[in-house]
């Protein structure tokens, strides 16, 4: 019978509850990843190049602005200067020391001459 008309109702009502326990699952799932993105994010470093000034074809001198979200971390910031043709011509890390939110300034050495300096992202430690 079964074959000819279709499942039963029951069947159906199943279904349903099975389908509301894997979406129940997901949203529950979704609610714990956006909990843990934010406390992940909660110690995050906002770095931004604020200057660059190139000194000649072995020295770019590059400023920039840290900051800190809690002022007990320390971070390293990677420094980089870049040629005409965007390669790494030179490069240099800059330590952060705890509560050291504010404007840096550092001279990168570099291998030929160098279009602009920046810095090009920061971790903590």
């Amino acid at each position: 019978m079964s074959e000819r008309y279709g499942k039963k109702p029951v069947d159906s009502v199943r279904q349903r509850k099975i389908v509301i326990a894997l979406a129940s699952t997901l949203v529950a799932l979704f609610v714990i990843w956006a909990i843990s993105t934010t406390m992940t994010n909660a110690n995050q470093i906002v770095a931004k190049s604020t200057g660059y000034e190139v000194l000649n074809s072995g020295q770019t001198k590059v400023n920039f602005n840290v900051i800190l979200a809690n002022d007990k971390d320390t971070a390293t910031c990677a420094v980089q200067a870049l040629s005409e043709s965007y390669s790494v011509v030179g490069y240099v890390e800059v330590e952060i020391p705890a509560g050291g939110s504010g404007n840096y300034e550092t001279i990168v050495k570099t291998t030929e001459l160098a279009v602009t300096g920046q810095v090009d992202k920061c971790w903590l430690k």
